[in-house]
């Protein structure tokens, strides 16, 4: 059985969907990947531990991967931020 991962209260993480699950690489169905982004090796495998999903979580929370974004409001904030303007979801 593959692992899952929620979130709750976290509602505007690049990596979050809204319903709070985490979008994240190794917690993705095992095979291949059918939008052909992700490695098969990358994704779910039952070698994965609580350490190795935690490690993988603390990385996503610290260093977002804004070119895959479960949230795209989230994933504009962040990127007007890094361009050092202010702007909204709704923008």
């Amino acid at each position: 059985m593959r692992a899952q991962f929620d979130i709750e209260g976290a509602d505007f993480g690049i990596a979050v969907y809204p319903d709070g699950r985490v979008c994240i690489s190794i917690l993705h169905p095992a095979g291949d990947d059918p939008n052909g982004y992700e490695l098969a090796s990358e994704r779910w495998s039952p070698v994965h531990t609580v350490e190795t999903i935690l490690l993988s979580i603390i990385s996503m929370l610290s260093s977002p991967n804004d070119e895959s974004p479960a949230n795209i409001d989230a994933a504009k904030v962040n990127a007007s931020r890094e361009l050092g303007n202010a702007c909204t979801p709704s923008d």
